[in-house]
């Protein structure tokens, strides 16, 4: 069984074409059982409260 796990705002954040042929492209090499998607940005840590 072939599991796959992707962020899909890795490295094609504003382009939401190229995020899906690179997904589809990876996809299709990889012929997974199971695929899990996920949406994961990292953000500046907040200011500490003063």
């Amino acid at each position: 069984m072939r599991v796959v796990t992707w962020n899909v705002l890795w490295r094609f954040a504003p382009d939401r074409r190229a995020r899906e042929r690179a997904l589809l492209t990876v996809l299709d090499r990889l012929q997974p059982d199971i695929v899990g998607l996920q949406e994961a940005e990292t953000l500046p840590p907040s200011p500490s409260p003063t």
